[in-house]
């Protein structure tokens, strides 16, 4: 964790601590931000101060030493930017004119999109110029507000700067994250100040320590700071309320957000009057725009959709408006987005049904935020007699989603499906889903040769569509598909592992999500 708050590389932090960041609202104090780089200025020209150096030499001292932390920290859009306004900022003072923040923000932006135009795609540099821009425009704001209600300066200047970062960024938090924490202020609150403490006590002993060894004993300090804002992230994230799935804003309903926020700021100098009337009219027409992007998709046929980049999940649908999720691939958070992500753009606010193929402890998590989220009626999961698995589900699942256990071999009768489960060796290899008269095989993902056996054994000339993780030489080879299996009509998988496509064979690594429409005398797929 001291590695990537140095130096912005998150690869080395365990992902069940990042998600715990993640979730929490604080993951922006493991990328190296203004927030890093304000602490590293303030130090150097502390010391440059202390020696008495010129200002000029100062500044070109400077420059030098934030571009090889940049370099570092693998020139990202935030530490870039952070530098290039710092830069800004203190070459203005040099020449003694005054400085701007929003033109040193712009500045910023211009140099790195002239480098890397790519970047105004990214994450990264959206979310990072956001934040800063609602700073700047909302940070004197509400300092104002608290001072009026004698609020201590450094608490009203904590929730300040987080309200102001989280009103700047909201749009983009819910297009990339697909939700937002509710505690996320009293979060920041809390966590920053032992981060900052931890931050420049960690700087000046890597420094110390690198000169005398015998200084490494002020790590313990970095440490125990860095433990506390864990614990406090682990147990925001753990308030199953606090993340919520919020509305998608679409791209025209997210610039006129921006005028809107923009338009609050001292900066658009119109009478109260005509700036009223301004806003109001930007909230009616944002409002409008997000209504019209958030109505639900409305299912008047069968369906069955391959979603992009999971494993073994799919969405079926069904002629009178009801959807099934299918899997959710190993369980990680980045199932967890795309499944999200997926459900977003298909506009699908709920959830009849979430059926696994061979459910684990690891899949819990996803499981019970999807089931919380989009109010699933019902889990499907393979009958076990592991007490302990089901207490621990059951203890996690909201309490309106009934958990159904699916016998081996039996067929379900759900609505207007017949789910039947198929198992090898005591673990879940394959569901038969039929559906308006066609025949849906799900496999398990991960499969061994003995796995593709006995799935080959399953597979009856009855069957439509067959979705697999990937398909591979392997797999080609047991199941033979395009020489046994006439009737088949499609393969849906996330990868495909040969170097040729077979004729039936779709995957969402080429094509993106996969829908297969199953109309009563006909089946036909688009991507």
């Amino acid at each position: 964790m001291a590695y990537a708050v140095l130096f912005g590389d998150k690869t080395t932090i365990d992902t069940y601590i990042y998600d715990s960041f993640a979730i929490s609202g604080i993951a922006h104090i493991l990328a190296v931000s203004g927030l890093h780089v304000g602490f590293l200025v303030l130090i150097i020209l502390f010391i440059f101060n202390a020696l008495k150096l010129n200002k000029k030499l100062q500044f070109v001292l400077l420059a030098i030493l934030l571009f090889g932390y940049a370099y570092l920290c693998g020139f990202s859009a935030s530490i870039v930017r952070a530098s290039i306004m710092a830069l800004t900022l203190i070459f203005g003072s040099l020449l003694g004119e005054q400085n701007d923040n929003l033109s040193s923000l712009s500045f910023a932006g211009i140099i790195i999109l002239l480098i890397s135009p790519i970047c105004l795609f990214t994450a990264g540099f959206l979310l990072s110029f956001a934040s800063v821009f609602g700073i700047f425009i909302f940070y004197p704001i509400f300092t104002k507000l608290f001072k009026r209600i004698d609020m201590p300066k450094w608490l009203s200047s904590a929730i300040s700067l987080t309200l102001s970062a989280q009103i700047a960024t909201l749009p983009l938090l819910i297009y990339f994250f697909n939700s937002f924490n509710l505690l996320s202020v009293i979060t920041n609150v809390l966590a920053l100040p032992l981060f900052t403490l931890g931050y420049i006590v960690l700087f000046v002993s890597v420094i110390l320590t690198a000169i005398l060894p015998l200084f490494s004993f002020l790590f313990i300090i970095p440490n125990l700071a860095f433990t506390f804002v864990y614990l406090i992230a682990k147990f925001v994230s753990s308030v199953s309320f606090a993340s919520v799935s919020l509305f998608s804003f679409g791209l025209f309903a997210t610039i006129i957000y921006y005028v809107f926020v923009f338009s609050l700021s001292n900066f658009v100098m119109l009478k109260p009057k005509l700036k009223l009337i301004t806003t109001f009219t930007l909230i009616v027409v944002m409002a409008i725009s997000i209504t019209l992007v958030n109505l639900p998709t409305s299912f008047s046929y069968y369906s069955v959709s391959k979603i992009y980049g999971v494993k073994n999940s799919a969405i079926i649908s069904t002629d009178n408006n009801l959807t099934y999720l299918v899997d959710v691939g190993e369980g990680s958070s980045w199932d967890l987005y795309n499944i999200q992500n997926y459900l977003k753009t298909s506009k699908i606010k709920s959830l009849e049904g979430i059926i696994i193929t061979n459910y684990n402890e690891k899949m819990q998590s996803v499981v019970a935020h999807l089931a919380q989220s989009y109010y699933a009626k019902r889990l499907f999961i393979l009958e076990t007699d592991s007490n302990i698995l089901l207490y621990s589900l059951v203890s996690d699942l909201p309490i309106f989603t009934q958990l159904v256990q699916l016998e081996p071999n039996e067929a379900t009768s759900e609505q207007n499906l017949t789910i039947t489960s198929f198992t090898y060796l005591n673990e879940g290899l394959a569901l038969k889903i039929e559906v308006n008269n066609f025949e849906i095989m799900f496999s398990a993902s991960n499969l061994n040769a003995s796995k593709i056996e006995a799935l080959n054994a399953l597979i009856d000339p009855e069957l439509n569509i067959l979705v697999l993780d990937e398909m591979s030489d392997n797999i080609n080879n047991i199941l033979s598909l395009n020489v046994n299996y006439d009737s088949l009509n499609y393969v849906l998988v996330k990868t495909n592992a040969l170097n040729f496509k077979p004729s039936k064979l779709y995957d969402t690594n080429s094509f993106g999500s996969l829908q297969v429409k199953l109309n009563y005398d006909t089946i036909s797929i688009s991507y």
